[in-house]
């Protein structure tokens, strides 16, 4: 049956529409699918990123531990004070007068009593102190004070000048002097002095002061003029202090220990520097000064500034009764420091009236306290043998 031609042609053209429909159809299902994908978004796939290393994360800084305190470094045989300023942190304080005379630390150490200036050199001939002390009740003790000649003189300067003159001449001959007075303004025990290393208050220490050594014979506890906190005190006092000849105040604070250096446990208010100003005014007295000069009125800078401070009797009854012929006149005005006031105005802290220009008048303190001039011939300690010597005694090995 399919051996014959015709037959097959006839089937192959029965079937070849078929054949070819189905072809047609898949490949018209297969250009749509192509279609379909090449119009829907691709994907991006992104590279395969190589692999990251593995960093262990940083540790946070640590704090900066704030540096350690300086450690407490003697320096010096005694307590050296710094300048006063306003603002500084000095509640509650003790007020005493400045002292010009020379500085002098008294040892008795174990029955034994010896003196010495601030550098380490001993002060010898001082029999009358040496006495009054060897015979005080206590076996060791150590006084910080300013030597002075208080029978010697009228002014304040020249109980000063000899009081400097005579302990230089010790040193060169020594010999015995009579007639001083060691004005003592602070004590400590002389364990604390040969270890230089006092942390009792100075509170503590000058009630130790007064109580023991207020009726020694040749010994003058400083008197306290004022305790407590008004900072405003401490103007009426230094003026009042200068205008008697002093040289000024010293501001103790009371809870500070006594530190073997220059600290600010201590102040020193005194005028530093000087200038010259005209006279533009004058300002009448009250009170005690009724009647003739209270303060003069000085140009500086432009701004009128009040100098009463320094002004004795007899210059306020000159310049009140001179006052047309002065005004105008120039004068020398020390100082502590330049300030200024709510305004800005410039004025002067603690002025103080110290002559007119051309030496009519030679202020009364304006000597400055040194220590002796030493003869070389005398043996001196340096402050590390000297506290070796006061470490060596027996009562540091009791």
């Amino acid at each position: 049956m399919f051996r014959d031609p015709v037959i097959i042609i006839c089937l192959v053209l029965i079937f070849l529409p078929f054949v070819l429909m189905a072809i047609d159809a898949a490949y018209s299902s297969r250009v749509n699918r192509r279609r379909v994908q090449d119009a829907a978004p691709r994907r991006t796939v992104a590279p395969a990123a190589p692999p990251r290393r593995t960093v262990a994360p940083a540790a946070p800084p640590r704090p900066t531990p704030p540096p350690p305190p300086k450690p407490y470094k003697p320096t010096s045989l005694c307590m050296l004070g710094k300048k006063y300023a306003p603002g500084l942190n000095i509640q509650p304080f003790t007020l005493t007068e400045k002292l010009d005379g020379v500085r002098c630390i008294a040892v008795k150490a174990n029955g034994a009593v010896a003196f010495y200036t601030r550098s380490g050199n001993v002060i010898p001939g001082l029999l009358e102190l040496q006495a009054a002390l060897t015979a005080h009740p206590l076996p060791s003790f150590v006084l910080d004070g300013e030597l002075l000649d208080d029978c010697f003189g009228s002014t304040r300067a020249a109980r000063f000048k000899h009081t400097n003159a005579l302990i230089r001449s010790l040193q060169r001959e020594p010999r015995e002097a009579c007639g001083l007075t060691f004005h003592a303004f602070d004590a400590l025990t002389a364990a604390e002095y040969g270890k230089r290393c006092c942390n009792r208050p100075y509170r503590e220490r000058r009630a130790f002061l007064d109580a023991q050594f207020a009726d020694t014979p040749h010994v003058k506890p400083i008197p306290v003029l004022y305790t407590g906190v008004d900072e405003s005190v401490i103007q009426p006092l230094f003026e009042r202090i200068v205008a008697q000849g002093g040289e000024g105040l010293m501001l103790n604070l009371n809870h500070a220990p006594y530190e073997f250096r220059r600290s600010g446990s201590i102040l020193k208010i005194k005028p530093e520097k000087s200038l010259e100003c005209p006279i533009i005014g004058f300002n009448p007295g009250e009170g005690r000064f009724t009647g003739t000069l209270g303060s003069l009125i000085v140009d500086y800078m432009g701004a009128p500034v009040g100098v009463s401070a320094g002004l004795s009797d007899a210059d306020r009854a000159h310049i009140w009764g001179n006052r047309s012929a002065l005004l105008g006149s120039q004068i020398k005005v020390r100082y502590a420091e330049e300030s200024h006031d709510a305004e800005g105005t410039v004025s002067l802290r603690f002025p103080v009236f110290a002559g007119f220009v051309g030496g009519d008048k030679t202020p009364a303190a304006a000597s400055v306290t040194t220590d002796p001039i030493h003869d070389p011939s005398i043996p001196t300690f340096t402050p590390d043998e000297f506290v070796a010597y006061v470490c060596s005694l027996p009562e540091f090995h009791a």
